[in-house]
């Protein structure tokens, strides 16, 4: 699965693609939960913009998309 991200804030809108790919380690319903690997994206996407990527330079993304952390294992 891939997605397709259009940000409309900046003067033309701009588009790129993102393929989320889960880890070897991930449970298989990881690669179907579609609400996981949306918010995943989004945050990778507003992490590469806070870090001086532009969306109008193309670019690959391939991100890798593991388990979501438990908060136990955060606190423990």
């Amino acid at each position: 699965m891939a997605y397709s991200v259009l940000f409309t804030p900046y003067h033309s809108p701009a588009k790129c693609f993102v393929k989320p790919t889960p880890t070897d380690d991930a449970t298989p319903g990881i690669s179907e939960d579609q609400e996981y690997q949306a918010r995943t994206v989004r945050q990778y996407l507003n992490d590469q913009i806070e870090a001086g990527w532009q969306p109008e330079e193309e670019r690959e993304h391939v991100i890798y998309t593991g388990n979501p952390p438990h908060p136990e294992a955060e606190n423990g």
